[in-house]
């Protein structure tokens, strides 16, 4: 659930102007900045006049829990200001402030911050388009980084253009509506999911306008954004509304601070992090354990599922836990429930009653499922579960053996002393199998380098699945560097090439060497077919940290070309901003 935390953390406020103390305590934070940086942003502030101030009020609310159970929960709201100033006809200094603490979607964990309000810059052309939102150097996972969901928001493009954006889980694809000369809207076109499998999400859906005169900022802006995804065996379900509104505020005292935007100005916030308080939950009785289930409708809390484990061990034989998993008249959820919590419950019994579960033919496949994944997220899983998932993956039931094969990869990689008893498993598999597939995904989720000369020879399978799975494990490995961009030269699958331009830049084996750039832009702009061209160029604009003026020249040429969609020319046109 990193995707949906990372974008969905909460902020909150503070004053507009610091106190002596937090100045001194912020000053000493940013010292290491160099008197040049700090000379170039007292130009920039000179520069700025005291009318051009373009201040937001924004109120963002979020709620998450079992999709069937959604409106049940109470929704998390949180609001704060916006501020943008002009520096020249593109460029704006920009502060977030109110900034009040974070809440997470459970009641009993605050997260202190150390920020009070934010300095970033930004870029926006004349037609309404925001670009370059830059944090300052604010770490990746901090929540604040939603600032920069909430700013790429207020962007708006000309009626028909179509434009990518790249958030924490993958690339939005969308295509803007002129819908009257002051409202502006888009479709979501696609969506290149990064971080999560494809399959998990069963459903996404958003709604977004802006009100305008022109291409001036915009007077308000509504973002809702509806999501169903498949975790653990459940379907959770997240909503976001992000709603901004222009309004008139006295000019901001904050601007005359130029350490707010120094370059890697927040490079020195700590990551915050959520430190729930100790909480002794004990269900004693049947009434507890009904009241539990409905806790966990609203809020998957591990404590509450730990109570209700224990409770159900204590109590209740395993055919009376069978007989809750097979009675149709409960809450699919609350079998879900069950499951989750026998799995928190952590204790060998525990375990056995989850294998139990799993191998039961007349449970059903969704609960059976349920089961095999809690076993790979048992922690201390031993060698209970082993034997369980082993049995599983000879099942009759396709699914059920291809979700016992990759769960035995997880524990491999939760417990590493388990790593060559199952590694042995899944390579005899992988040998024996017809399609290799769901073996080399098992041995994936492993990450093992010791297996990788047994992955190798499938990545010239004649199969285009069985070589992206292949690669999606050799294209982690610096060693395998040369071999891996010398087939993405020849592959003629997107699929495969997606994958190893995928693996290559997530897992950090770049940069390439200069060498192989001149190859790459031959085939980019040679005659193959226009798909491998664009997914090329998402690969190659992933290298922009190691471009020289060959590379910017290139790109710079290929902007007018006919062979590459609209949405690719604008991904290069802002990969060349400001060099």
């Amino acid at each position: 659930m990193c995707f949906i935390f990372s974008l969905y953390l909460y902020l909150s406020p503070s004053k507009e102007h610091q106190t002596t103390e937090q100045q001194k305590y912020y000053d000493h934070k940013h010292n290491a900045v160099n008197d040049a940086n700090t000379a170039s942003i007292n130009t920039l502030l000179t520069t700025v006049t005291e009318t051009n101030q373009i201040t937001y009020e924004n109120t963002f609310t979020m709620r998450m829990g079992l999709s069937e159970n959604l409106n049940n929960v109470q929704s998390n709201v949180v609001s704060f200001r916006l501020a943008f100033k002009r520096i020249n006809d593109v460029s704006y200094l920009g502060i977030a402030y109110d900034l009040k603490p974070i809440y997470t979607n459970s009641e009993s964990a605050v997260i202190e911050t150390d920020i009070e309000q934010l300095g970033f810059t930004v870029s926006r052309n004349i037609n309404g388009k925001i670009t370059d939102i830059d944090l300052l150097g604010l770490p990746q996972n901090h929540p604040y980084g939603m600032v920069k969901h909430v700013v790429s928001q207020l962007s708006f493009l000309p009626a028909g253009t179509e434009m990518r954006y790249s958030l924490e889980d993958g690339i939005y694809h969308y295509e803007y509506t002129r819908e009257s000369p002051s409202r502006t809207s888009r479709r979501l076109i696609e969506i290149d999911h990064q971080n999560i499998p494809e399959d998990l999400i069963n459903r996404h859906n958003e709604s977004w306008y802006v009100k305008h005169e022109g291409t001036e900022w915009p007077k308000e802006m509504l973002f809702n954004m509806q999501r169903e995804v498949q975790f653990q065996g459940r379907l959770l379900a997240v909503e976001q509304n992000i709603e901004s509104k222009r309004v008139i505020s006295p000019e901001l005292a904050l601007w005359s601070q130029e350490t707010l935007f120094a370059q890697n100005a927040n490079a020195g916030f700590t990551v915050p992090m959520a430190v729930p308080e100790e909480e002794n939950i004990q269900i004693a009785n049947v009434v507890d354990f009904q009241n539990a289930l409905m806790l966990l409708d609203a809020n998957l809390d591990p404590a509450v599922a730990k109570a209700m484990g224990l409770f159900m061990l204590e109590e209740q034989t395993p055919d009376e836990i069978m007989s809750f998993l097979m009675d149709d008249a409960l809450p699919t959820e609350h079998h879900a429930h069950i499951i989750y919590a026998l799995q928190k419950a952590g204790t060998p019994l525990a375990e056995e009653y989850l294998g139990e579960i799993a191998s039961n033919a007349d449970i059903s496949t969704l609960n059976r499922t349920r089961a095999i994944v809690s076993s790979g997220l048992f922690d201390g899983a031993s060698q209970t579960s082993i034997d369980s998932l082993y049995n599983l993956m000879s099942d009759n039931e396709q699914s059920i053996a291809n979700a016992a094969s990759l769960n035995l990869g997880t524990i491999a990689k939760r417990t590493p002393k388990f790593d060559q008893q199952i590694g042995g498993i899944l390579l005899n598999k992988l040998k024996s199998d017809s399609d290799p597939y769901m073996a080399l995904l098992s041995i994936s989720n492993i990450n093992n380098p010791a297996y990788d000369k047994y992955v190798i020879p499938y990545a010239k399978d004649s199969r285009f699945h069985v070589r992206a799975a292949a690669y999606s494990i050799i294209a982690r490995r610096n060693n395998q560097q040369n071999n891996v961009l010398t087939a993405l030269l020849s592959e003629r699958h997107p699929k495969v090439i997606d994958s190893i331009a995928n693996t290559l830049v997530k897992f950090q084996n770049v940069p390439v060497p200069s060498t192989f750039l001149p190859h790459l832009r031959s085939r980019i702009t040679g005659d193959g077919p226009p798909v491998i061209s664009s997914r090329l160029v998402k690969f190659y604009l992933a290298l922009k940290v190691q471009f020289n003026q060959t590379d910017i020249q290139f790109l710079r040429g290929l902007i007018s070309s006919k062979t590459l969609s609209e949405s690719d020319r604008s991904d290069i046109s802002k990969a060349l901003f400001g060099l």
